[in-house]
């Protein structure tokens, strides 16, 4: 029960954060050909942003609630359709979508070419994980030296 309390909780917070900065994020780019960027904080996974969206620039908290919607992105642009499985992201992930794309219909995060599949930005984000892992091994085993 515990675990509905924080999944609760935490749409509380998502509707809340949401609902504070309806429709502040950018709808048009400022960047030529605007990079990919990939943060590894959202559990192992880590999620992917493009560097004019706007979401380093957010405050802290809308960034937080943020994260949950780039992790069900990053599992859209990752994954082809037919292995697509709800129950491996989660329904949360996907909630959390639903309702960004409700608050911030316009933002350029939501463009379809970003939240679909995309077989060079599944490598990428695949590439991405292994030199983060990587490094993370690197720092662990010469910490230990």
């Amino acid at each position: 029960m515990g675990n509905y309390i924080v999944i609760f909780i935490a749409r509380l917070q998502i509707r809340y954060f949401f609902g504070k900065y309806k429709n502040t994020l950018p709808t048009k780019s400022t960047v030529d050909n605007p990079k990919m960027k990939y943060y590894p904080f959202e559990g192992d996974q880590g999620i992917v942003g493009w560097e004019d969206e706007g979401f380093v620039e957010t405050p802290f908290r809308l960034g937080r609630m943020l994260s949950f919607v780039l992790a069900y992105r990053t599992y859209l642009i990752e994954t082809p359709p037919e292995e697509f499985n709800i129950k491996k992201i989660g329904r949360f992930h996907s909630k959390a979508f639903r309702l960004g794309k409700k608050y911030f219909p316009n933002w350029i995060g939501f463009q379809e070419a970003r939240c679909t599949y995309n077989p060079v930005h599944a490598d990428r984000i695949k590439r991405y994980r292994k030199v983060t892992e990587w490094k993370i091994e690197k720092l662990l085993s010469d910490d230990g030296a």
